[in-house]
């Protein structure tokens, strides 16, 4: 490593000790506190949506055998740290990237 180079700092799914993990606001805040950029899973759903999701199940679905309409209807079963965007709305449950 080149001595003049420094290392980037990632936040690891956001601020998610000031806001849920895995939201646009968690990844806002960690890059206004001066991180260079941050780190996320993103995974699959059946019906081949985006999800960004750390584990590979969620709400007892597994993310890669469930549609989009099957993980949005867990939204209002999920824990509050976790957020939905459906077009740029936000609810309860994993980041779901519209198409």
């Amino acid at each position: 490593m080149n001595s003049r180079m420094c290392p980037l700092l990632l936040a690891h799914r956001g601020a998610r000790l000031r806001a849920p993990e895995n939201t646009i606001e968690a990844f806002e805040i960690a890059l206004a506190h001066g991180c260079d950029g941050f780190e996320f899973d993103v995974r699959r759903t059946a019906d081949a949506r985006a999800v960004i999701c750390h584990d590979p199940l969620f709400a007892g679905l597994q993310v890669g055998d469930s549609t989009y309409a099957d993980l949005t209807a867990a939204c209002s079963q999920s824990s509050p740290a976790a957020v939905v965007a459906d077009r740029g709305k936000l609810r309860e449950s994993a980041l779901l990237l519209p198409t």
